[in-house]
Formats: C-alpha cells, structure tokens, sequence
C-alpha cells in the first residue's frame, strides 16, 4: 500500500479507498473473533457476552463480504489469469 498501478490520481484513491475498507472491516470482524476466544475461558464471561460477540462478527461478515467482492472486482484487471499463474508458477 499504496496501490498506484494507474496515472490517474484519483482512480488510484478509488483503488485505495476500497482495499482500505476491506482491511478495516476484516480487522474488526477479527477482533470481535479475538474477543470470543480469549473470554471462552474466564469465569467472568457469560453466554450473553459471547453471543453478543457472535452478533458482531455476523454483521460484520456481510460486510466484509460485501467490501471484499468490491476491491476483487476493481483490483481483477491487476490480478493474473489462471493460464498466467500456470505459466509462471508451475514448476514442472
């Protein structure tokens, strides 16, 4: 980061602004998985807790899942295809 593979300034802030969005709403999702994890095992934590979190994490797959299709589908012309991946990773 930053991604700048166009001469346009501001389609590279478009660019940006949508891997951004993904990596931010992944970081949350994880850190309400983080949240789960570490509080299975103190005594302190109830079931409403828990499935508070569980709550979170389900909105928030959504939308990740959602900002993920968005930067895949703006980022798809800078992918390679898969004959591209066979020619230069396949080390036969």
């Amino acid at each position: 980061m930053p991604f700048c593979a166009e001469e346009n300034p501001e389609r590279n802030k478009i660019i940006n602004g949508e891997i951004n969005n993904f990596l931010m709403l992944s970081n949350k999702s994880l850190d309400y998985r983080n949240a789960i994890v570490h509080r299975l095992g103190s005594s302190d934590t109830t079931l409403k807790n828990i499935e508070h979190c569980c709550d979170k994490i389900s909105s928030y797959y959504e939308k990740v899942s959602t900002a993920q299709k968005g930067m895949f589908g703006i980022l798809q012309r800078y992918r390679f295809s898969q004959g591209e991946i066979n020619y230069f990773y396949d080390n036969r």
